[in-house]
């Protein structure tokens, strides 16, 4: 089974050696693992609550909040895709999130 201990301490092996291309994806999982060992780690934010947050308050720091962990979490699913059609889907998903700055005529 699966421990913080053990993972950590793989980590820490990995990091005493030089970080490749080959490697990295080993390592990301790595954190990946770590980050999501039941009851064991703090809860995470809730993005809908988040998202709620804003709405309700309408401020900068909200939005901030928000768009920052929007940010960290597609951050991680793209440094997490195993496929060169994933990450060929997600270069396609943030060339399209570029067009929400674009006015659209109704």
């Amino acid at each position: 089974m699966l421990n913080r201990v053990d993972i950590e301490e793989t980590i820490d092996e990995f990091l005493e050696t030089d970080i490749t291309l080959a490697n990295c994806g080993d390592l990301a999982s790595l954190y990946i693992l770590l980050d999501h060992l039941p009851n064991e780690r703090p809860q995470t934010d809730d993005i809908q609550t988040m998202l709620v947050e804003y709405m309700c308050k309408r401020d900068v720091v909200s939005l901030n909040v928000l768009l920052t962990k929007f940010s960290e979490v597609l951050s991680e699913l793209y440094h997490t895709c195993d496929t060169q059609e994933e990450v060929s889907e997600f270069r396609e998903f943030v060339e399209r999130t570029n067009s929400i700055l674009t006015p659209t005529v109704l």
